[in-house]
């Protein structure tokens, strides 16, 4: 129990000491002012907690459509009235580019020769006997054509010969020109025919309005046969009083009828066929005139030019 109570003693009589005594004695030994630091430790930065993910961005909403107003449909525009056809109208013939009559110029009918030309380049024309040259410039006959390559002679008359390419020559203008006016031609004849036989219609109309009409001068009319041919102008055809009509190319016989030409009473049928012409076929129609039970001439039917 003493040892207890001595070891307390003790213990504060130290602590007395210390609590007294330690002050004066540090300031004696120059510690008052020396403080103790207290290491501390710096408290561990929190981790960082992590980013959120972006929230992904709305899909933006597609735009409304605009509002067409509804518009009031047009009224559907009114037929137009389809022209008025004249059943009588003359309609022109159509013709086809000289090229491609020509077949560009590898196929020239050989009804365009002889035909007078000029000439772009000396020629040298030979005979039998000697030559001649022809200077440029000077006007020849073309006879004939063979790929590309033209037959020249100074005349038609003079058999010396010369060749020439087509286009060292005005072949191609001269024939151009013709062809346009062998159109013009053609669609004046087509336009008489025409015409006649409008005219025609009229007459038998009216003739037959008033009976028949005079028929004076003309002798008896000619019979036709059942496919509508007419003898008198068979035989004349066959006589070689025409030549460009023979019985084997007419395509229709037309029927007898009368009348006054430049003042002569006739009886005249027409017969159709088609007729070879410097530029190819071409649907023609003549007419012939008979009085007295004979054919004074064939002539083309409006026109009135004379068939050959």
């Amino acid at each position: 129990m003493k040892s207890v109570v001595s070891i307390l003693l003790l213990a504060s009589v130290g602590f007395i000491s210390f609590q007294f005594l330690y002050p004066w004695v540090a300031k004696k030994l120059g510690l008052a002012d020396k403080q103790v630091t207290q290491v501390v430790e710096p408290e561990p930065e929190p981790e960082p907690e992590p980013e959120p993910e972006p929230e992904p961005e709305p899909e933006p909403e597609p735009e409304p459509e605009p509002v067409v107003a509804m518009a009031e449909p047009e009224p559907e525009p009114e037929p137009e009235p389809e022209p008025v056809v004249d059943p009588n109208a003359f309609i022109a013939p159509e013709f086809p580019p000289l090229s491609v009559v020509v077949s560009d110029w590898n196929e020239i009918p050989p009804s365009a020769f002889p035909r007078q030309v000029t000439i772009n380049q000396d020629v040298e024309f030979k005979m039998e006997i000697g030559s001649s040259t022809a200077p440029a410039g000077r006007k020849v006959f073309a006879l004939s054509e063979e790929n590309g390559m033209l037959m020249l002679a100074p005349s038609t008359t003079i058999a010396a010969r010369a060749q020439l390419p087509i286009d060292e020559t005005d072949f191609k203008e001269v024939l151009a020109g013709i062809y346009d006016d062998w159109k013009v031609r053609m669609v004046r004849v087509a336009k008489a025919r025409h015409d006649y036989k409008l005219d025609q219609k009229r007459r038998a109309a009216l003739a037959a309005s008033d009976g028949g009409g005079a028929t004076v001068g003309a002798g008896d009319k000619p019979a036709q046969g059942e496919d509508g041919s007419v003898e008198i102008m068979l035989n004349s055809m066959k006589i070689g009083q025409v030549t460009e009509i023979n019985p084997g190319i007419v395509e229709e016989w037309g029927i007898v009828v009368f009348d006054e030409i430049d003042g002569v009473p006739y009886w005249t049928c027409t017969v159709s066929y088609t007729a070879k012409t410097i530029f190819g076929e071409f649907p023609a129609e003549a007419q012939a005139l008979i009085s007295q039970g004979m054919v004074s001439k064939w002539i083309y039917t409006g026109s009135g030019e004379v068939v050959p």
